[in-house]
């Protein structure tokens, strides 16, 4: 097994994010701040983690072993750093633009949102088939964002939205069920 150390250096005061993988290791990696050991992560699940706020010059090191035969071009690592005042101006301009839900279930939402410029309606919906979107009463197409969450195209102006969900399958399911109840009441 062999032992890696990625280091990075604040430039300035920062909240820090990081993500290492390490092709198939163990699964153990270490966040440590200036050398001194702060947690172990899993690394062998792709997540980016929340290191924390620390001061400018503090060196940030993510750490994790690889194991033998491991390829090297499957290691991957990053650290970013979160201006919170860019964050802050960023969530003031989001906000302006959000969708006011009038009603919610959990397979269903809908609201009513006024956008200045044409954009993507990002949502918390999981992507997974089955969603679909109305937008001023036309089915609109659902765009996978990451490929985890649902989001929508959205010209400016002021639009009533509907996500709604109907598991794949369905409409298979109950025309199948419905041929079968039929033909068995005619035999009967």
């Amino acid at each position: 097994i062999t032992h890696v150390k990625f280091n990075y250096y604040l430039k300035e005061d920062s909240v820090v994010l990081g993500y290492l993988k390490i092709g198939s290791n163990e699964g153990e990696g270490s966040v440590l701040i200036n050398d001194s050991n702060q947690s172990s992560r899993n690394v062998k699940t792709a997540h980016i983690m929340n290191i924390g706020s620390y001061p400018a010059g503090t060196k940030v090191s993510l750490s994790g072993n690889i194991a033998a035969g491991t390829n090297y071009s499957n290691i991957r690592t990053y650290c970013y750093t979160l201006n919170q005042d860019v964050f802050e101006r960023g969530l003031e301009i989001l906000r302006k633009n959000s969708l006011t839900a009038t009603k919610a279930t959990d397979s269903s939402l809908k609201g009513t949102i006024n956008t200045d410029t044409a954009g993507i309606l990002y949502t918390s919906i999981p992507y997974e088939k089955g969603w679909h979107a109305v937008v001023n009463g036309e089915e609109v197409d659902i765009i996978a964002i990451g490929d985890a969450m649902c989001g929508i195209y959205l010209p400016a102006g002021e639009h009533s939205v509907k996500f709604y969900f109907v598991p794949h399958g369905f409409t298979v399911g109950v025309a199948a069920f419905l041929l079968a109840l039929t033909v068995f009441v005619l035999m009967c």
